[in-house]
């Protein structure tokens, strides 16, 4: 069985379109309403479809991802964690609207709940102010179309891992769900196995020192 890095890296490379998940369409959404970045997100869309995002690896607060193009390029994309006043919020707006962490992975939420999820200024999904890339091309740009690529390649990663959302924020997806919930369901999807929900292995977390 091929390790989730190389399994998940496939995906990305093979990938001629953008996400088609309910998680990972909202993410590139997301991306699109950055005007500051105009310029280099329509440059980063086409460089995923021709599957020159070579290689893909989130981890907490961080992607790595390796961008072909007239040379190979490697990009480094810190995320700032979610302010914790935010996702208290979050949390309590939310507030037993999930019914269940499957629920909450796959998308199946009501339409308010999404809402709250996707908010440009109270949900989950990062500012610009939040991101940092760092590129080995010669573009000085805060964002160039490597790292745009890469950004929405992490779309394509949430339409298979849709929990990597709450890894690269850096919070529980699981506290989402305990609000309204017993004890003993909590207890319950604390001890599930999302590999053996989803039918992947788990990336072990890599090291967070700087490209070179």
């Amino acid at each position: 069985m091929p390790t989730a890095e190389s399994q998940f890296t496939s995906i990305v490379a093979k990938a001629k379109g953008l996400a088609t998940s309910v998680w990972g369409r909202a993410w590139c959404i997301n991306l699109d309403r950055y005007s500051y970045y105009a310029g280099r997100l329509p440059q980063g869309r086409t460089l995923l479809r021709r599957g020159q995002v070579q290689s893909l690896n989130i981890t907490p607060g961080l992607v790595l991802a390796q961008v072909d193009d007239e040379r190979s390029h490697k990009v480094s994309i810190r995320l700032t964690p979610c302010e914790p006043e935010r996702w208290a919020q979050l949390r309590e707006r939310c507030s037993n609207g999930v019914d269940s962490l499957l629920d909450l992975l796959q998308g199946r939420l009501s339409p308010s709940v999404m809402a709250l999820m996707t908010d440009s200024e109270s949900g989950l999904f990062p500012e610009p102010s939040e991101i940092r890339c760092v590129c080995t091309c010669i573009d000085d740009a805060d964002l160039c179309k490597h790292a745009a690529a890469a950004l929405y390649g992490v779309g394509i990663m949430l339409d298979t891992r849709p929990e990597l959302l709450f890894v690269l924020r850096e919070v529980v997806a699981a506290e989402l769900v305990k609000a309204g919930m017993t004890c003993t369901e909590v207890g319950d999807i604390e001890g599930q196995d999302l590999a053996d929900i989803f039918g992947f292995e788990m990336i072990s977390p890599v090291s967070d020192a700087p490209l070179s």
